[in-house]
């Protein structure tokens, strides 16, 4: 996986060095497009129906949401420019070197989450949720993917 292991810099340097159209970048587009399908869905779905513990990606959701809640608490969200400190802070704490143990103590004494794990999913978590580069690297490869088709379908003709 990707995403869980290299940071937005390394994962531009591979597809760079590697292509648009390798392996590589397909197989990071395709975890890309899972993985915040599976975020939205459980966003979406934190207090309407019982997601439970599905898993670790679901910890990270409502950790998350947990620390959403708590900011917009604290900060004037639709003032003074709140709407971007936020996510600014989000970031912040999900990069913090404590986050780990932030997440296990929010998760319960029961639930036994290893570090290595943990690590991952936050990493993709930040990429495909929190980073506007993930979005922005999610972007490019769509828009090299789609030029390069038509060029091909040009060359078709």
């Amino acid at each position: 996986m990707y995403l869980e292991r290299m940071t937005i810099d390394e994962i531009r340097e591979l597809i760079e060095s590697k292509g648009y159209q390798s392996f590589e970048a397909m197989a990071i587009l395709e975890e890309i497009e899972n993985s915040k399908r599976i975020y939205d869905r459980l966003i979406a779905a934190q207090g309407v129906e019982n997601v439970g513990n599905a898993g670790l990606d679901n910890a990270i959701v409502r950790y998350y949401l947990f620390q959403l809640d708590q900011l917009k608490s604290e900060l004037p969200y639709d003032a003074m420019g709140g709407q971007f400190v936020v996510p600014i802070l989000l970031m912040q704490e999900f990069r913090d070197s404590g986050i780990v143990d932030k997440v296990r103590s929010f998760c319960g004494p029961n639930a036994y989450l290893s570090e290595r794990e943990i690590k991952g999913e936050i990493q993709k978590f930040i990429t495909v949720h929190l980073d506007p580069q993930g979005i922005v690297l999610y972007m490019d490869i769509l828009g090299h993917l789609s030029d390069m088709k038509k060029k091909e379908h040009d060359n078709n003709r």
